[in-house]
């Protein structure tokens, strides 16, 4: 995916808009441009490798997801983001994460991450999704 959004956008605009939805700090931008695609989606692989972020970007950027339409988000790929993360949530890496919120109108979504990958066999755990009122997204979480 990430080499498909150079390749449409451009490494530039992209890693700006980027920038703009609260995922920063891109070492090297500029230089970006000319990476190969093995290095183009090592870098976007966001919070292993050259990027490292903090839990309050990543929570900007989850806030980008539940709003949708936001930037390089169209709402069609906000609203397979926000069911991609429930799926990991009931289904996935994040299973049982909302099983305090069983009986309650909210649910959940979200993804697990551990990393960066230099730091095995010591890697920081994380867990970052949406909490929905209903069917709609309303906190963002990010532990």
């Amino acid at each position: 995916m990430a080499i498909e959004i150079r390749r449409r956008m451009g490494a530039t605009r992209a890693l700006a808009e980027l920038e703009r939805l609260g995922l920063g700090r891109f070492p090297g931008a500029l230089e970006l441009g000319g990476a190969s695609d093995v290095e183009w989606g090592e870098t976007l692989s966001i919070g292993e490798r050259r990027v490292l972020v903090t839990l309050p970007e990543v929570s900007r950027f989850l806030r980008a997801i539940g709003l949708g339409g936001v930037g390089l988000l169209k709402t069609e790929t906000a609203g397979r983001l926000q069911r991609a993360m429930r799926e990991a949530v009931s289904r996935g890496s994040s299973r049982g994460a909302d099983s305090s919120l069983a009986g309650t109108r909210w649910q959940l979504g979200g993804k697990t991450g551990t990393g960066p990958a230099e730091a095995a066999p010591n890697f920081d755990g994380c867990f970052a999704g949406l909490l929905f009122d209903g069917s709609r997204p309303r906190y963002t979480v990010a532990v």
